[in-house]
């Protein structure tokens, strides 16, 4: 059938060569038109009529030219086509055209056999993978309950320390502890206090200060000159001018707590502290 025929074949300068050398010009490519017509339109992609019609049809030969380009073609000391019954035959195309056959064919039942296995065992893999994390769960039954207590003993709290249901009261929101509260329970014995105090009250926002406050505490603890940073704002503040000024803004009074973590930034790089 015509769907069934090969597209193109490939040919080898080892196999090419040693045929063709001592061709002419034209004579070769005589050859080479009638090989390709015969894939194109032979039987078998590999053969044609051996009349002078179809001849010409695939050379572009014809008259003493064809007769000249088919004697060389046909030499009987070493013939490139074969003359079987009233078909020229290509037998370089022939075995061409069996090899392709033969992979398609062994490709084909390759994939035959891929498609007719049986499918894999999936439902015996994920019940194996259930039964797997069964027995490791089972194995340490009490880890998860044990985490607080090994990471943490404080969260472990009694009942009698829970205030009793009829005193909660959902509308009332718990107040927020003093800085000094947080300043004397975190890190009581801190140097350098009023100026970590400038910093949290005067300068980081209020709904940071709780988070921020211990931060600071360790910069200040590890030697970072806090007080030489807040007495610079306070110049600049005070001489109305700064980084933002160009850009409307009064000194570093709109952005001290990002100011501020800048030269915490560069300060630490430079003295490769990481806290």
């Amino acid at each position: 059938m015509e769907d069934s025929r090969l597209p193109g074949y490939l040919r080898f300068p080892d196999d090419v060569v040693p045929r063709v050398f001592a061709l002419r010009p034209e004579t070769y490519k005589a050859l080479d038109l009638i090989e390709m017509f015969m894939w194109r339109f032979g039987e078998g992609q590999c053969s044609i009529s051996n009349d002078p019609l179809t001849l010409a049809q695939a050379s572009g030969l014809s008259g003493a030219a064809l007769k000249r380009a088919m004697a060389n073609i046909l030499n009987p000391a070493m013939p490139l086509l074969a003359v079987e019954a009233n078909l020229l035959v290509s037998p370089t195309l022939r075995q061409k055209v069996q090899k392709q056959r033969d992979l398609s064919s062994k490709r084909r039942e390759n994939a035959l056999q891929r498609v007719s296995k049986p499918p894999a065992k999936t439902e015996q893999t994920a019940s194996k993978i259930r039964a797997n994390s069964e027995r490791g769960l089972s194995k340490h039954p009490a880890k998860t309950e044990q985490k607080h207590s090994i990471f943490n003993p404080n969260l472990e709290s009694k009942a009698e320390d829970l205030p009793a249901a009829g005193n909660l009261d959902s509308s009332k929101k718990p107040e927020p502890e003093s800085v000094g509260s947080i300043l004397g329970r975190v890190i009581p014995n801190l140097p350098d206090t009023p100026s970590l105090l400038e910093i949290i009250v005067g300068y980081e926002p209020e709904a940071d200060r709780a988070r921020m406050l211990p931060v600071w505490a360790r910069r200040i603890a590890v030697g970072a000159p806090v007080s030489d940073w807040v007495d610079e704002i306070k110049s600049r503040n005070e001489s109305r001018v700064g980084v933002g000024a160009s850009k409307g803004f009064n000194g570093l009074v709109d952005m001290p707590a990002a100011w501020m973590q800048d030269k915490w930034n560069r300060w630490s790089e430079k003295n490769r502290v990481s806290i």
